[in-house]
């Protein structure tokens, strides 16, 4: 509760400066509890064809998941070694894909809780985080997408059969086809070519059939052995998001929305369906759009774009909760920013958008905004406080940054989009923005970014770059020893005390 009251509030207890980089070991300490011969990587320099001097030029982040954030050290190049970074105790770990032999390309990833995954082709390897163990398994054909769920795997294959695998356990199939979920045809990636979705509403990651127009996903359980839900969404005139409760190779039970935003005429932009957690209780974004005013000065408001009666672009959040088993409408007023870099959690929706020019000095950077989610009442009012702003100052130990609050002006902007605060990502408002330290490389002008973040931390990821902010216990101030199990933290002095 602390945690959210902290994000929701902007507070965050510390904060750090980094870049992805094999030798940006400064922070993090290289484990060697995953064996060699289990794919565990101890020294860099034992890592073939791997040039350490190089190793920072093309970082490629991949994914965060509970603290952990994986990423390539050389995006393509070597996308068989994967570095996994744990903010929380400073752990570094490193995984070379086993027997990869002269395949470089085409690995598939995933992370949860407890499982790192990579796969390629019909063989997959899963090392435990937390065992520090590597099993491996095999499915009879070629593989899509792998998800993972607490210390289980859900494995979709291109001929769209799923296999559920737990750690330690045997191969599980389930039989899709006769469960009538989705029709049997090939799966693809992304979207069909006939209904291209805006790159910024979702990723490329989610799934399509080839021969129907229908979406496909899934959620697997991270608690309950054997349950996974299956999404559907059809891309006709109807828009039927649709989300099946599978219970030990049954269908338990079916959710429908009523409501079909998803073909709603007001809908300006479409994203793919591809499922992001929204909160640490069971709240699942399944599709995100755009929606605008109709353009009609219509007398009953059917114009407009939001229940609340203001005639403005809202991105809306199409959520499932998989405990509750409700769907959940959220809107958030745009305006005219684009949720190019956006995040939702615990209803807020963090936004950073290009179009926020700031001052002369500085008009490549942008601090994220939380903008509170619509409540379909418009009862605008004054605000009598101004919007807070935080940025980060240097700490009196190495890497870790605290926070300062700063004046913050955006005119009539925040009334209008529920702005609560910002948060300086980029030290704009710092009064040295300077980026001096080797392992903290400049931030790419090029590269948009992206945010993730849970209750505990919000990242905002530019590569070769990147920012963290903690709204935990903050960071360890020391490198913890191979064989301590236990870490101390940072407590914060009187002076850096929330204000």
């Amino acid at each position: 509760m602390h945690r959210i009251c902290r994000q929701t509030g902007g507070k965050f207890t510390a904060a750090m400066h980094y870049g992805f980089g094999l030798a940006s070991d400064q922070f993090f300490q290289l484990s060697k509890n995953v064996p060699v011969a289990e794919g565990g990587v101890h020294s860099f320099r034992s890592v073939e064809n791997l040039e350490m001097e190089y190793a920072q030029r093309f970082p490629r982040f991949m994914m965060y998941s509970n603290g952990r954030a994986a990423w390539w050290p050389e995006g393509y190049s070597m996308p068989y070694l994967a570095v996994v970074d744990d903010l929380r105790n400073r752990v570094r770990k490193a995984y070379l894909f086993p027997n990869h032999g002269k395949s470089t390309r085409g690995y598939e990833t995933a992370m949860g809780e407890k499982l790192f995954i990579m796969g390629h082709g019909t063989k997959l390897h899963v090392w435990h985080l937390e065992l520090n163990r590597l099993e491996s398994f095999e499915v009879p054909t070629k593989f899509k997408r792998c998800v993972a769920g607490g210390d289980a795997v859900l494995v979709v294959c291109q001929n769209s059969e799923i296999y559920l695998w737990k750690f330690g356990g045997k191969l599980q199939h389930i039989d899709m086809h006769r469960l009538s979920c989705y029709p049997s045809e090939y799966v693809a990636s992304g979207g069909p070519p006939v209904w291209p979705p805006r790159i910024w509403l979702s990723s490329q990651r989610g799934l399509h059939l080839r021969n129907s127009q229908l979406l496909i996903d899934f959620i697997l359980s991270p608690t309950t052995s054997g349950v996974f839900f299956a999404i559907t969404l059809a891309l006709d005139g109807t828009g039927k998001l649709t989300v099946y409760e599978i219970c030990d190779g049954e269908v338990a039970a079916t959710y429908v929305m009523e409501d079909r935003i998803y073909s709603d005429p007001r809908t300006s932009e479409r994203g793919l369906l591809n499922w992001e957690k929204v909160n640490s209780f069971g709240g699942y974004c399944l599709v995100q759009v755009i929606q605008g005013p109709s353009g009609t000065d219509d007398a009953q408001g059917d114009g407009d774009a939001c229940p609340c009666g203001r005639k403005s672009r809202q991105l809306v959040s199409l959520c499932f909760n998989i405990y509750t088993k409700s769907f959940t409408t959220l809107r958030h007023h745009l305006g005219e920013l684009s949720p190019w870099i956006s995040h939702v959690w615990n209803n807020r929706l963090f936004i950073m958008d290009d179009k926020f020019h700031r001052p002369k000095i500085a008009p490549t950077r942008r601090p994220v905004m939380s903008l509170a989610p619509c409540t379909e009442v418009d009862t605008p009012g004054e605000r009598t406080t101004p919007i807070p702003m935080y940025t980060t100052i240097h700490e009196n130990v190495p890497f870790v940054y605290r926070r300062r609050r700063v004046p913050f002006d955006i005119g009539d902007m925040g009334e209008r989009l529920n702005i609560e605060l910002g948060l300086d990502v980029l030290q704009e408002f710092s009064p040295d923005p300077t980026w001096k330290d080797r392992f903290i490389p400049c931030p790419s002008e090029l590269n948009p970014g992206r945010l993730v973040g849970d209750d505990e931390f919000l990242i905002f990821v530019n590569s070769p770059s990147y920012t963290v902010l903690s709204f935990g216990e903050g960071f360890p101030t020391k490198m913890p020893a191979l064989d301590e199990n236990k870490y101390w933290w940072r407590k914060p002095r009187v002076k850096d005390s929330l204000r």
